[in-house]
């Protein structure tokens, strides 16, 4: 993800921003729950349906919480263009070239 994108993102959380990985792409919400990326195509049930923002995340669906600091700190650890968000067993990964975070997934 661009570090812009995502800064602009930032600006719009209070203390936290939510995230998840969902069919291989990235949802990130506010402190309340409001989806901050834009809309996505989700594979659901081998068809593909165009979901709206408020609709990519279901108001019981678990998500990882993480501090904007946190995440601001990671942005601001080297010169690259962009964050990536990852997903791997049981750990969702935020990294830059120099820095990584990783959350222990308790959900899938």
């Amino acid at each position: 993800m661009d570090k812009q994108d995502l800064i602009a993102m930032l600006d719009q959380c209070d203390n936290y921003m939510m995230f998840k990985i969902k069919n291989n792409e990235v949802v990130i919400t506010d402190d309340n729950r409001n989806v901050l990326t834009s809309n996505k195509i989700y594979l659901t049930s081998s068809i593909l349906t165009v979901v709206s923002k408020n609709d990519a995340i279901s108001q019981d669906e678990k998500l990882n919480l993480v501090s904007k600091d946190r995440v601001l700190e990671i942005i601001k650890s080297d010169n690259s263009r962009s964050v990536k968000f990852e997903i791997r067993n049981v750990v969702q990964t935020i990294s830059s070239n120099l820095m990584v975070l990783d959350l222990l997934l308790l959900h899938k």
